[in-house]
């Protein structure tokens, strides 16, 4: 072995420095020293860790934010106040809605109208039903005559000339259960010329005028009678029937299962035999005429109301749902209004229109339907579906019979 190493051997194999040697004190200060940037990097990287993911996380939560104020991703491709086509964020395109946010219309008009401009041959008539249709109000059926809901299902009635050509009968039928009777157009020549017309018809009642020529042609004799649709349909079946065989109802009857006091039952007793139903500006109303308690011709001029309103047997859903105030706002020029049981529509009839509005829309008076009448054309009839799906049906069903008729 070479002395130089021997004497390293050695100097290795003694007791560590007693001074100012590698001893524990000085081993622990080389740690701590080593060990103090480190941990400084390592909090730097922490802290940088912890900054970047809370600003990640906020810039999510603002993304977020603005996606759901603004809902999905829905552009129209037209300008401001053009009509025009949605696209989603799927790239699918639909059709805009017509009707602004509001409750849905859940309901359809069924009017019948009366022309007295027909040439000279009586009255005519025709039926038009209204109904939301893809998302707007749309005139979904029209016919000639009168199509009425009468328990569960729809009647018709109509003028029909007799083969003498001398009057105008009206006949009523079931329309979905039968067709139209043939018996009233092979009458034989008659005593005289009857011409009937219809005033008002609603739920299971027609209001009539029926004009009598005497034998001779020298007089016009007038009557006035309330029918059941089946009291008509059977009298249509009887030639030149006499006006005092005419099935009706007086006015009393419509009372007779309420217990009613002694003014109304001194009424009763006077049986009101003739007595029409008539259209004043905002509600129907009975009225009677001299002559009405018996069965000889009427003086129509000199009509005066009953002073009893009518019953739901009679006119359903016959209370406005909007001021006038509202509906001469919204129409000066109203002549009368009707609006649906939900208030969800309003009619208002003009001199030569009907204005139909989804009033329970924000902007109704833009999404108005415009029904044009006749000069000489007016309203006997307003009938409502007042649920979605009495709305499905009557569009079906009255579509059905007024296209086949």
């Amino acid at each position: 072995m070479d002395l130089m190493d021997k004497e390293l051997k050695d100097q290795l194999a003694r007791d560590p420095f007693k001074r100012h040697g590698f001893d524990d004190r000085l081993r622990r200060q080389i740690e701590e020293r080593l060990d103090e940037p480190v941990r400084k990097r390592r909090d730097v990287f922490r802290l940088g860790w912890r900054s970047s993911g809370i600003a990640l996380a906020a810039m999510l939560l603002v993304l977020a934010a603005v996606w759901a104020w603004k809902g999905p991703d829905i552009r129209p491709l037209a300008g401001d106040g053009e009509e025009s086509l949605l696209v989603t964020a799927s790239g699918e395109q639909t059709e805009p809605a017509p009707l602004e946010a509001g409750e849905a219309v859940a309901s359809a008009l069924l009017v019948g109208l009366r022309n007295e401009e027909s040439g000279g041959n009586g009255s005519s008539y025709r039926t038009v039903l209204i109904a939301p249709d893809r998302g707007k109000l749309a005139v979904v059926a029209e016919g000639g005559g009168i199509l009425m809901p009468y328990k569960q299902d729809f009647w018709k009635i109509e003028p029909v000339k007799t083969r003498s050509g001398g009057s105008l009968r009206l006949i009523a039928y079931n329309a979905e259960n039968g067709s139209a009777p043939k018996s009233a157009q092979s009458l034989s020549a008659e005593r005289s010329s009857v011409n009937e017309k219809l005033l008002y018809v609603g739920n299971q009642y027609v209001s009539l005028a029926q004009l009598r020529g005497s034998e001779d042609g020298s007089a016009v004799r007038e009557y006035r009678f309330v029918k059941t649709v089946e009291q008509l349909a059977a009298d249509s079946l009887r030639p030149d029937s006499d006006p005092a065989a005419e099935s009706h109802v007086a006015f009393e009857e419509l009372f007779a299962d309420r217990k009613v006091g002694k003014g109304a039952d001194a009424l009763r007793q006077a049986q009101t035999e003739q007595w029409s139903i008539v259209r004043q500006p905002g509600q129907w109303v009975g009225v009677k005429f001299a002559g009405s308690t018996s069965l000889k011709p009427v003086d129509a001029a000199s009509a005066e109301p009953v002073g009893t309103e009518l019953p739901e047997t009679v006119v359903k859903s016959d209370r406005l749902a909007v001021s006038w105030e509202d509906i001469l706002r919204l129409e000066p020029a109203a002549e009368d209004a009707f609006t649906s049981p939900n208030g969800d529509l309003l009619a208002v009839v003009l001199q030569n229109a009907i204005d139909i509005y989804p009033y329970k829309q924000k902007d109704a008076a833009q999404q108005k339907l415009t029904l044009e009448l006749a000069p000489a054309e007016s309203v006997i009839m307003v009938q409502w579906a007042a649920s979605e799906s009495y709305v499905e049906s009557w569009k079906e069903r009255v579509s059905a019979i007024l296209e086949g008729s």
